[in-house]
């Protein structure tokens, strides 16, 4: 466990240690659901001073009945791609469904569960970097909007399947997360 969140360089990696421990509470809130993590190679220096960018993927698939609750340890910005539910941030409720988008920042105390006979299909990427990022605001999220019904599903499903490939394959430059998170 240990060596999975020291990243190759010998440094703490945030973005493992964050899925680990995701992964572990999990499967004590709810054990009927999939999931795909993908990792991202490399971690970004601080002094590189980038505004955000990529350090965990996700694709997650319920069965139903899925249920989930935390209090939030970095920015976490799920895409649904299928399926409804409801999440929970700072005691307001919203209810989501595929083509729409919903995010938490850190130390929000968060819950979330799909509807039994609509399963959750999304995406989720861990984003780091500063959370006063103007490219949060271009897209209309933040702490006091954390929802966002998407315009141009096409698009950003191609940009996503674009992004989760290139991460698969393993082969990108060490720029590639920063410049992935500003595609989205």
């Amino acid at each position: 466990l240990l060596q999975t969140i020291v990243s190759e360089n010998g440094y703490f990696n945030s973005a493992n240690f964050v899925v680990i421990c995701g992964q572990m509470l999990q499967r004590k809130l709810s054990k009927d659901f999939d999931q795909d993590i993908i990792p991202i190679k490399g971690i970004m220096p601080v002094e590189a001073g980038t505004e955000m960018y990529i350090s965990a993927v996700g694709i997650f698939r319920s069965r139903g009945d899925y249920y989930w609750e935390q209090i939030t340890p970095g920015i976490f910005i799920h895409i649904i791609s299928g399926g409804a539910g409801v999440f929970e941030v700072d005691s307001r409720l919203y209810e989501v469904k595929s083509g729409e988008v919903f995010i938490f920042w850190p130390g929000q105390r968060v819950r979330y569960w799909d509807f039994p006979d609509r399963p959750w299909r999304y995406t989720w990427l861990s984003l780091d970097g500063d959370e006063r990022s103007w490219i949060y605001r271009e897209a209309g999220l933040s702490r006091e909007n954390p929802h966002l019904i998407l315009k141009d599903i096409p698009e950003l499903t191609q940009s996503i399947d674009d992004i989760i490939w290139t991460f698969e394959q393993g082969e990108y430059s060490a720029l590639y997360p920063c410049h992935a998170a500003v595609r989205l």
